[in-house]
């Protein structure tokens, strides 16, 4: 590889030689030649290669030259700038100079200085080398130099060069501070050696040892220069095998050849940006390099730039280059992938050489050629697609991929270079495209598995070895119609005889005659086979015969040499001529088609032969055994021909019935199991017989019998079955437990109360044998419904029951044993039961009714129950739930009740308990399952007693979600509730007892009542709040009551508090602060009540009179003896204390410890002092006390205590008392210095006025423009003093400035420090920094999209609902605007944002402006006050969120002002417990598409919620409207699809309700206890769930719709005047759910239309179908007793007749196949059942059927004649006592029982006809003639055929009827209405009057010109686009709201969508206006208002912006009080006007 020349200069300055001369640089290794003084030695070293050399010498800024010949070495010539040659600046800033041939120069300096130096340099051209020899000097010449300016550069570039490396010169630096301008050479900074350029300020990186992480800094400093690093040198860092990454800086642009060569550790290098190319080698060798990033800039890369970076697995080339160099990435064998980017046209020479890894190659587009060798050795390379545009392949191209099986070649390629493709092993096929004229040398030779060649039409030449041998063998396809020249002939083969050749049809004989062709062994003409396609296997059944299915590619292809084979012969056999094949043997075998040209496809399939096998095996279904009986089981096999029969015999249950391998069966045990044979040959076909192994049974006629002491029963039966057994004798016996007594006939007698099991067994095997339960009651117990009762009373007025146990409460026993599990499940305990005609009210729940019934799950206690007595549930471990119903009159839970009862989880009261008075005593103690315990509604509970819910380690909540009027906590009644956390205390709550809270570690929020008095012992002891907020009303804090308490933080003592227990906040670890907001005069404070609270660091005073005078036991009393520190309410140091006026003494310990006092002032009305009043005052120096009599000291500790404080400090008395107060020798007189003074002043501030009662200032911002006056004037003086009620909102510095310390309310208080005590409010209010207050609303803003966000002061950060946590800052009423400004800015008002009005208390009214998108969750919870909500007309409003307006005690209006086009969801709670809320009204259309869950929960206010146009609501969700019990009527859009649960439950005043037409789905309860007494099921209704109808009292009938598929649990329960039930004919399958007509006592009467559907219902159970309670059906109202079901009923359902008492034949036709549960229980008339069913129907139930007993034994089975035996055989069908033959029912004997119509409703216009098909049934019915009738002939005529025309205008109904019974029919109503007049569209319309101007106040009527003026449809959508300015109404009337100008919109809705638009101006008012409506005018001026043309009556309201009446009446003139918009409402019509 050539060389490239490199310059390279000497550099000055590499060593600095140590000698006695050196003067200040003789220690350091580097330097600049300006620092050199006046004899200073270099020694230069002579470096590199170099070739040319040049040096001058300037002195004095003159430029002395070089000589050019020898000889002349006393001569000169003087080179001038311009004269000097040229100068060529390489890449490190040196100057090369050159100047003729240089042959032994001597360089001269001259002038007047004379030779002094001499230079002696030999050059040899023909060698190229040069040396220097030496420089001489002469120290004479040398001082002359002093002073001169002496200049040197030398530089030089090289080739090679044997540098002598030990020739030196010297040079003597004589010009002291002169400048020598030199390159420094060598020097090393930071390990990196450089060579320096002072001239240029650059540095550049030289070569050197380098190793390990190498980082280049861009700036370097040496000698206090910086340098910029902008050049590396050539071959750098090569051979830097240690080297393991590089990191080089900005402004290098370039790396250049050999820089990093062979750094085989180098792994990682960062690249700057700028670089633009890397030349050659430049990173060649580095083995280790894995990737790298190149920068963007890049356009070049040198030849062998990453050569051998073995290692390299991935690099990204950056767009823009274009070039790479030769052989750039050869030997990259780790490179997988590689992307060349657009720009790069041709690949270059050995570009991807031997890169043996790489697969993946991503090619530009505009590629043209391939250079030589470019992919060579890609040994990974699987295939490749070249891209569209290359004309040629190079050389080698892509020789030696050894993995290449394939390569596309594009087309408009012509030519492959020599050996393109050579050794390309793996290379299968090669087709060539049109185009390619020539193959080169060796092309495709060594392609060894190369099997066809494909030659084009356009080949013209190929070389004998372009191939090799690789087309020897092969198979040839040749598209040239002249056959291709061979070049080079030679006698090696082309192609030999074993080759085959495919040539152009037409062409063979010329092939066959053209060298070499004729060689190839066989010819064929046209296409060859590329591809065979056979299914991989195929089965065949021994002896089938059918042919092989396979095909070819291409399907042109000559078939002539495709040849068969099969493996095995003996299995199948193989017709080549026909393609069939025949299955001989089963087995296997493989046939092959192969093409037998060489190119080795083929292809196989696998041929399965299997042999016959069993295809079916028939035997019997089903037999019956009874136990030890055997039957044999005879199968057939199919078929006949099947090669192995053998079956294998199994039972499901050998412990039931056994086989043998002959098919014996034998039944064991009683019960069913299956018998299956299965084939044994592998088919996998086998058959089961159902047998059924039937006991001997004993059926007892009844299983559970309840007795009271001493009476009897005799009518328990024993029947053994089967009825033919013979052992039939029984023996009955009893437990022995003493209860009962039985004879041997089974008359049972009851003893003693209890629970006994009764045994009936055969005496012939005792194994065999039933039992009976009999429960044994106390005597004076009655039983009813499954309960037990005490009664009493003798009148309805006082008869009561209470319920009990079977012991009547007397078995007191807490031992499970001992007491008899009487009750299980869920117990339903009624209002009121019957009981002997009497009816009784349930009263109470009695002691020990449940104690220990650990089968008893859940308990409901009615509304009647006024008492759970003591021990009600005691130890009923297994109890879950208990529920106390809505409106319980509960009066207590009764000591014990529920204790013990582990595992219960819930109790919940469901609503409101009026009547509660107590939770007695341990009522749920140790339930340690109980998680929840919750009133629904308000109670009167007021004790929740002693130790109620003792140890409930479960207990999380206790909620009431009502009001309470609880009293008292007694002592442990939350005890232990470990899980307890949050505990939300009554306001009414009193007293909270001892130990009450105690050990409730997770109660980390609790709240206090406000009416909260007195707080026992250690009733908060160690639980985990951290703060707690004592109420002013807390008056007694007993010990310990919050004893280690280790999370609470501060304590603030209420004003009330009268005494602190001793250790009441002992060991509480994370106590800081203590503040005293105490007044009372004298408190106690018990011993250690703050002892060890170690980091108690501030006490707060705000009363010093009552801190002064608090009695603190001992130190540890007193807070502030820990902290030592006292603080006044501002936060201020207390360090001179001063006791106000009407202080009267100081008590024990008040000030002990506080070790910061430095003075105290006692006033002169002082009395007497007490214990250790100043004990530990250390720094007190000054005491005052005024009084004149000495105060009396009254306590009884030693006063030796304060000894420090007697010696150090200075009494002050007044003058004339000193020697008074010293002869106190008992505490004053101890004082060793004693002064007197002067009395304090009187003068007293009697009212302080302030300048601003409110401030609003941000949080972190301060105010300080509050200016006070002090009255009177003398008291101008008196200090003043602020403090704040809550610092953390608003704090005061000494200078009066507030601060806004976080969101809040608070108040300022300025006192006056003269004991008196004047004080004036300020209120301040703090908001959030973010949060902006204009127009007295607070908002967020987002600027960038200039849309603001109604808020709080706090941001919508405060979530609080609790009131005493959020400050009020909305008062009145609040307008929402449209817009608003701020700073300039216009903002449209977008959202009400979470939490903005959120118990804003004083807050009366909200309107919402048009602008508003969404009201946010929790927008205005709990604001109690809120009376109207109003949304503005045309508003954009989409949601209302979630508790929006929940619990807005005081709401009673919502109005929906006009349209609401955008209103999509009121979400969940957000109307819920507005127990005031009225109405709510739309008065517009809306888009309301979901009421959300409990949207209006609980509003029982609510009367009206009204759509006055229309809405697209689809959904009402869960609890919607439950209990608005005043909502009296709804009509549901017909948009609606679903009802929720409980929607509507307990609206009881729902008198009126229409349903959705679209409703498809009620959920459970979504109209339970509503008041409708008539309800109309919409058609589309399809499911009404679980009790969705339940307890409507009023309901009388009710249809059940045809498309109805599900009727839930319950649905109609309790339904008690439901009289009648209509059921449609049904379209789908129906299912009535358990209990869905249950206690409908007076229902009557069934309907039902036909009898096939009604026997298709499945109801669950009796008291599902509602004929069992009415007992009869009807059909097509008249009542049926004989049923014959229709043919084509398949079934009869679940309870079908159940209880149809009248019914006396039911016949079954023969198209039954099964019967269900109960289906004639209860039938007590049924004499006679036909059943017509040859095939006996199949009983499919799951109950036992022994509940129609007496139907079977009353009634006659009657079937077909020769059917007996088979009912007989029958599992059901036997229990019929009586089964007799009968005769088929002929066909004249079938009466028509219904008919069908095809259409029930219709309508048409005049003159239009249909066609009416009628379908009778049964439909083998012996007469079927129908007769067609009209109602109304005038306005529909139909004839015999069903043929209906319509005659006029009306309606009318078309009746088909059986002609044998006209009561059999069906009808079709008909409306015939006109044909419209078709639609007039609208063209055009416009204003008739625009633009308008209007005043301030007025209205106008904007009138619209219609084009053409008969368009049929008029209406305009009107929309104002600034509402803040003008509002407009739906009839176009505008009124001006505001001075301005205002857009309004008219856009028509007919369809053809025309708006324009009218520009509306509002100018000042006058104060009068007058507005015309028709005879009636409005007179405006200024506020008095007269309307004229009304007549004397009419009446007139007045209402103002907000929605309040201001007057109504008939004086027709007003004075109104305030201006602003109000509104006139008068002969149904509404205007607006303004008033100024």
């Amino acid at each position: 590889m050539k060389r490239h020349l490199q310059f390279y200069q000497w550099l000055l300055c590499l060593l600095l030689t140590m000698g006695s001369h050196l003067s200040a640089f003789s220690q350091e290794k580097t330097f600049f030649v300006e620092d050199l003084q006046g004899g200073d030695v270099i020694k230069i070293y002579p470096y590199g290669h170099y070739n040319e050399a040049s040096m001058a010498l300037s002195c004095d800024g003159e430029w002395m030259g070089l000589t050019s010949e020898a000889g002349k070495g006393s001569e000169w010539t003087l080179i001038g700038d311009r004269d000097i040659g040229y100068y060529l600046q390489n890449e490190l800033g040196c100057y090369w100079a050159y100047q003729g041939n240089i042959i032994n120069s001597t360089l001269f300096c001259t002038k007047d200085i004379g030779s002094a130096v001499k230079v002696f340099f030999s050059w040899d051209l023909k060698k190229n080398r040069g040396v220097l020899i030496s420089i001489r000097k002469d120290f004479s010449v040398l001082e002359n130099l002093e002073g001169k300016n002496v200049r040197y550069n030398w530089t030089s570039s090289f080739d090679t060069y044997d540098s002598d490396t030990n020739s030196t010169f010297e040079v003597y630096c004589v010009n002291k501070g002169g400048i020598i301008d030199a390159t420094a050479y060598g020097v090393v900074i930071d390990g990196i050696k450089y060579s320096l350029n002072v001239e240029r300020k650059t540095a550049s990186v030289l070569a050197s040892n380098y190793e390990g992480n190498v980082v280049i800094p861009q700036v370097v400093s040496c000698k206090g220069r910086e340098f910029q690093v902008k050049y590396l040198d050539s071959e750098c860092f090569k051979e830097c095998t240690r080297l393991t990454s590089i990191t080089l800086p900005e402004g290098i642009t370039k790396l250049p050849w050999s820089c990093f060569e062979n750094c085989s550790s180098l792994t990682s290098v960062t690249l700057p940006k700028g670089i633009t190319s890397l030349e050659e080698s430049c990173f060649r060798g580095c083995s280790s390099l894995t990737s790298i990033t190149l920068p963007e800039g890049i356009t070049s890369l040198g030849e062998y730039c990453f050569s051998g970076c073995s290692s390299l697995t991935s690099i990204t080339l950056p767009e823009g280059i274009t070039s790479l160099g030769e052989y750039c990435f050869s030997g990259c064998n780790s490179l997988t992938s590689i992307t060349l980017p657009e720009g790069i046209t041709s690949l270059g020479c050995g570009w991807f050489s031997d890169c043996s890894s790489l697969t993946c190659i991503t090619f530009p587009k505009g590629i043209t050629s391939m250079d030589d060798a470019c992919f060579s050795g890609c040994s990974s390379l699987t295939s490749i697609t070249l891209p569209k545009g290359i004309t040629s392949l190079g050389s080698y191209c892509f020789s030696y991929c050894s993995s290449l099986t394939s390569i596309t070649l594009p087309e408009g390629i012509t030519s492959l270079g020599r050996g393109c493709f050579e050794n390309c092993s793996s290379l299968t096929s090669i087709t060539l495209p049109e185009g390619i004229t020539s193959l080169g040398e060796r092309c495709f030779q060594r392609c060894t598995r190369l099997t066809s060649i494909s030659f084009p039409s356009s080949l013209k030449t190929l070389y004998y070895d372009t191939f090799g041998d690789a087309m020897q063998k092969k198979r040839i396809t040749i598209n040239a119609i002249t056959p291709p020249k061979i070049g080079y002939s030679s006698d090696d083969a082309l192609i030999d005889s074993k080759c085959t050749l495919y040539v152009p049809k037409g062409t063979l004989a010329t092939y066959k005659n053209t060298y070499p062709w004729y060689r190839a062994g066989a010819f064929y003409e046209g296409k060859p086979i590329d591809s065979i396609s056979l299914p991989s296997d195929v089965s065949f059944v021994k002896t089938e015969k059918k042919k092989i299915i396979y095909s070819v590619l291409p399907i042109d292809a000559n078939q002539e040499c495709l040849k068969w084979n099969c493996s095995n012969p003996k299995i199948v056999s193989f017709d080549k001529e026909t393609g069939v094949v025949t299955a001989l043997k089963a087995g296997d075998a493989t046939l092959t088609a192969t093409v037998d040209d060489g190119s080795g496809i083929s292809a196989s399939t696998i041929v399965h032969v299997t042999p016959i096998k069993v295809s079916n095996i028939d035997m019997p279904r089903e037999i019956t055994l009874l136990r030890t009986t055997s039957d044999t089981l005879a199968a057939t096999i199919t078929p006949e021909l099947a090669d192995e029969k053998t079956l294998k015999w199994t039972s499901d249950n050998e412990n039931i019935a056994t086989v043998t391998q002959e098919g014996v069966v034998k039944g064991v045990n009683v019960g069913t199991t299956n018998i299956t044979a299965t084939a044994m040959d592998g088919s996998g076909v086998s058959a089961t017989c159902k047998v059924t192994v039937n006991p001997v049974t004993i059926n007892l006629s009844t299983n559970t019998v309840n007795l009271q002491k001493g009476s009897e029963y005799v009518e328990q039966t024993a029947t053994v079955l089967p009825e033919n057994y013979e052992h039939k004798d029984v023996v009955w016996t009893t437990s022995g437990n003493g209860v009962t007594s039985v004879d041997k006939d089974g008359h049972i007698t009851a003893n003693n109360p209890g629970v006994d099991t009764l045994r009936c067994s055969l005496s012939y095997d005792s194994h065999i044998y039933s039992e009976c339960r009999v429960i044994v009651y106390e005597d004076n117990v009655v039983y009813v419904g499954g309960l037990y009762y005490l009664l009493k009373g003798t009148t309805d007025e006082n008869r009561e029951a209470t319920v009990t146990s079977i012991y009547g409460g007397k078995n007191t026993s807490l031992d499970a044993k001992n007491v008899a599990q009487y009750y299980s499940g869920t117990i339903n305990i009624p209002e009121t039961i019957i009981y002997d005609g009497n009816k009784y009210t349930v009263r109470k729940v009695g002691s020990y009714a449940f104690n220990c019934q650990n089968e008893l799950q859940s308990i409901y206690i009615p509304r009647t129950v006024t008492e759970v007595e003591p021990h009600a549930a005691i130890k009923a471990e297994k109890l879950n739930r208990v529920n106390v119903a809505d409106e319980s009159e509960l009066v207590n839970i009764g000591e014990e009740a529920f204790k013990w009862c582990t595992g219960l989880k819930r109790f919940t009261f469901d609503g409101t308990s009026l009547k509660m008075n107590s939770i007695d005593k341990a009522a749920f103690r140790e339930c340690t399952a109980l998680e929840r315990f919750t009133w629904m509604g308000n109670t009167t509970v007021k004790t929740i007693g002693h130790s109620a819910f003792y140890d409930c380690p479960a207990l999380e909540k206790v909620l009431w979600n009502g009001k309470s009027e609880l009293k008292t906590i007694q002592d442990y009644a939350f005890f232990k509730c470990i899980s307890l956390n949050n505990f939300e205390m009554p306001n009414t709550t009193l007293s909270v007892g001892n130990s009450s809270f105690r050990y409730n570690a997770s109660l980390t929020n609790i709240h206090l009542s406000n009416s909260l008095n007195y707080i026992d012992e250690y009733a908060y002891g160690e639980c985990g709040f951290s703060q707690i907020t004592l109420p002013e009303s807390l008056a007694n804090i007993q010990a310990g009551a919050f004893i280690n308490n280790d999370f609470l933080q501060e304590i603030i003592l209420p004003e009330r508090l009268q005494g602190l227990g001793s250790a009441a906040f002992e060991n509480n670890s994370k106590l800081e602060s203590v503040t005293f907001h105490t007044a009372i005069e004298t408190m106690t404070i018990g011993n250690n009540a703050f002892n060890q609270c170690p980091i108690l660091n501030k006490v707060y005073i705000t009363n010093m009179n009552s801190f002064a005078q608090t009695n603190f036991n001992n130190a540890k009393a007193n807070p502030a003896n820990t902290s030592q520190h006292i603080y006044d309410a501002n936060g201020k140091e207390i360090i001179n204390v001063v006791l106000p006026k009407g202080t009267k003494y100081i008590n024990n310990n008040a000030f002990n410890g506080c070790a910061f006092i430095e003075s105290i002032e006692m006033p002169a009305t002082m009395d007497h002092v007490n214990d250790d009043i100043f004990v530990g005052c250390s720094a007190l120096k000054d005491v005052y006390c005024y009084a004149e009599e000495v105060p009396e000291f009254i306590g009884v500790n030693d006063p030796t205590r304060m000894d420090e404080v007697f010696q150090n400090a200075t009494l002050h008395v007044p003058f004339g008392s000193e020697s008074l107060y010293q002869k106190d020798t008992s505490w004053w007189g101890k004082f060793t210095k004693l002064l007197g003074c002067e009395p304090k002043p009187t003068a007293v501030v009697e009212k302080i006025d302030l300048s601003t009662l409110t401030v609003n200032v941000k949080a972190g911002e301060n105010y300080n423009e509050q200016k006070l006056t002090i009255y009177p004037a003398e008291a101008a003086n008196v200090r003043i003093k602020y403090s704040t009620a809550d610092r953390k909102v608003a704090d005061i510095d000494e200078n009066g400035v507030i601060k806004g310390v976080a969101p809040g309310v608070t108040t300022i208080y300025y006192t006056a420090n003269d004991g008196n005590g004047v004080t004036s409010e300020c209120k301040v209010i703090v908001r959030n920094p973010e949060v902006e207050y204009v127009g007295d609303i607070y908002y967020l803003f987002d600027k960038a999209k200039k849309v603001a966000t109604v808020t709080s002061i706090y941001g919508g950060k405060n979530k609080s609902l609790e009131a005493e946590k959020v400050a009020q800052v909305y008062t009145g009423t609040v307008s929402i605007p449209e817009q608003t400004t701020f700073n300039a800015v216009t903002y449209d008002v977008k959202k009400v944002g979470g939490y903005a009005f959120t118990c804003q208390n004083e807050l009366q009214a909200l309107r919402v402006g048009a602008f508003v998108e969404k009201i946010e969750d929790n927008a205005a919870t709990k604001a109690m006050n809120l009376n109207r909500v109003i949304v503005a007309n045309a508003s954009q409003l989409v949601t209302v969120g979630k508790r929006s307006f929940m619990d807005c005690a005081g709401l009673q209006h919502v109005l929906f002002e006009g349209t609401t086009q955008y209103l999509d969801v009121i979400d969940t709670a957000a109307f819920k417990n507005c127990a005031k809320l009225e109405d709510v009204i739309w008065e517009g259309k809306s888009t309301l598409r979901l009421i959300g869950d409990s949207a209006f929960y609980c509003d029982s206010k609510l009367e009206t919620v009204k759509w006055n146009d229309k809405c697209d609501l689809k959904i009402i969700d869960n609890y919607a409207f439950y209990k608005c019990s005043s909502l009296n009527h709804f009509i549901m859009p017909n948009s609606t699809l679903s009802v929720g649960k409980y929607a509507f439950r307990y609206d009881a005043g729902l008198t009126d309700i229409q349903l959705s037409t679209s409703l498809s789905i009620i959920y459970d309860y979504a109209f339970g206890e509503c008041g409708f007494s008539q309800l109309i099921l919409p058609e589309s209704l399809k499911s009404m769930q679980a009790g969705a109808f339940i307890n409507n009292s009023n309901l009388a009938d009710i249809t059940i719709p045809k498309k109805t598929e599900g009727i839930g649990a319950g649905a109609f329960e309790n339904c008690s005047a439901l009289e009648s039930v209509t059921f449609k004919t049904h379209e789908t399958k129906l299912t009535v759910d358990k209990n869905a007509f249950n206690h409908c006592a007076v229902l009557s009467k069934v309907n039902i239309d036909y009898l096939d559907d009604w026997a298709h219902i499945n109801f669950q159970n009796a008291a599902a179908n509602p004929a069992s309670t009415a007992h009869r059906l009807y059909l097509n109202g008249e009542e049926i007793v004989d049923i014959e079901l229709p043919v084509g009923t398949k079934y009869i359902g679940n309870n079908v007749f159940n209880g149809c008492s009248d019914i006396r034949t039911l016949k079954i036709p023969a198209t039954v196949e099964h019967v269900n549960d109960n289906i004639i229980a209860g039938c007590s008339s049924l004499t006679d059942v036909y059943c017509y069913a040859t095939k006996v129907p199949s009983f499919i139930g799951t109950e036992d059927p022994s509940s129609m007993n007496d139907v079977f034994r009353k009634a006659t089975l009657h079937v077909i004649y020769g059917n007996e035996e088979a009912y007989k055989a029958d599992a059901w069908w036997k229990r019929f006592y009586k089964i007799e033959g009968c005769n088929a029912p002929s066909d004249a004997d079938k009466k028509v029982t219904s008919i069908t119509i095809s259409q029930t409703e219709a309508t048409l216009k005049p003159n239009d006809t249909m066609q009416l098909e009628a379908t009778v049934y049964p439909t083998d019915a012996a007469d079927k003639k129908i007769l067609w009738t009209s109602s109304n002939e005038d306005v529909v005529i139909v004839t015999d055929e069903g043929f209906v025309l319509a005659v006029a205008e009306g309606e009318a109904d078309v009746t088909v009827a059986s002609a044998e019974n006209s009561e059999i029919k069906a009808v079709c109503h008909i409306k015939v209405e006109k044909e419209k007049e078709p639609e007039v569209p609208i063209v055009q319309i416009k204003f008739e009057e625009s633009p308008v101007t209007i005043a301030l106040g007025e209205t106008k009527k904007l009138n619209v010109i219609f084009n053409p003026v008969n368009a049929t449809n008029k209406e305009l959508d009107w929309v104002s686009a600034q509402t803040s300015v003008v509002e407009v109404d739906k009839e176009g009337n505008i009124l001006g709201v505001s001075e301005g100008k205002a857009i309004v919109s008219a856009k028509t809705k007919d369809g053809s969508n025309l708006t324009i638009n009218c520009v509306v101006t509002v100018i000042p008012f006058t104060g009068i206006s007058n507005i015309t409506m028709g005879e009636v005018k409005l007179i405006v001026n200024n506020r008095h208002l007269k309307v004229e043309g009304l007549a004397d009556h009419e009446v007139i309201q007045v209402v103002n912006s907000i929605g309040f009446t201001v007057y109504r009446g008939t004086d027709h003139e007003v004075d109104l009080n305030a201006s602003g918009i109000y509104i006139v409402k008068m002969r149904g019509k509404t205007v607006k006007f303004n008033v100024k």
